[in-house]
């Protein structure tokens, strides 16, 4: 019996020392998500995303159906502005990722009606390398306004 405990203690202490500290991993803060300001039409989802290991990328959002998310990214040529979807979103060397108003920006269709601002939405992440990474995003009216309380 003593044997046992021995090697059940060995191996939860080896378990805990291997790969999984050297295993690549994404960090995703400050998310949040921008509802409409006309129904029916796309909210935006923001946030700031860190990866432990190079080369990584975001390769895509999903949220609870029916919404339908595509990654966007804005650029000004002289006075005008446009948009265009991007399929990654590449991490470079010692610099997060931020996805905010005017740049890289989630473009997310088809939001459930009754999520109001105040509420959290599960945003998943998912990446080249690293496991996917799912977070809370804290739900805005348009503009960014925060719930009335």
């Amino acid at each position: 019996m003593r044997v046992l405990l021995a090697t059940a203690f060995l191996t939860l202490g080896l378990s805990g020392c291997g790969g999984s500290g050297s295993e690549p991993h994404v960090t995703i803060e400050n998310a949040r998500v921008t509802l409409p300001a006309v129904r029916g039409r796309p909210g935006a989802g923001y946030f700031t995303a860190e990866a432990s290991a190079l080369p990584e990328a975001i390769v895509a959002v999903t949220a609870p159906p029916p919404t339908r998310i595509e990654m966007h990214e804005s650029m000004a040529a002289g006075s005008m502005t446009s948009m265009r979807p991007i399929p990654s979103a590449p991490f470079e060397a010692d610099r997060p990722i931020a996805f905010e108003p005017g740049g890289k920006h989630l473009m997310m269709f088809d939001i459930d009606p009754a999520v109001k601002p105040g509420d959290t939405l599960p945003l998943t992440f998912r990446f080249a390398k690293a496991p996917p990474v799912t977070v809370q995003a804290e739900v805005l009216g348009p503009g960014g306004a925060h719930a009335e309380h």
